[in-house]
């Protein structure tokens, strides 16, 4: 069942690993990436890949609750008595 809340986690969490793999081929590629005059150093991406690579296991951690009954907005199956 797809809620708004998984469907944005999915979004997200794919979002987070493509930024992430960008900034991965980057280091290993070599490309250079300028931002006007000023040459950003590889070591910006390792930031980069290091925090999107978070971000997206967070994202997809958080799809985990929710599909296996733990996240806390679910409502519960039987009401209250």
């Amino acid at each position: 069942m797809c809620t708004c809340k998984s469907c944005y986690l999915v979004i997200s969490g794919l979002i987070f690993a493509l930024v992430a793999a960008g900034h991965v081929a980057r280091l290993v590629y070599h490309w250079p990436v300028n931002v006007g005059e000023w040459k950003v150093p590889p070591g910006a991406s390792w930031g980069g890949a290091i925090g999107g690579g978070f971000l997206c296991v967070w994202a997809l951690s958080l799809l985990c609750g929710c599909c296996c009954g733990t996240c806390k907005d679910k409502k519960s199956a039987t009401p209250p008595a």
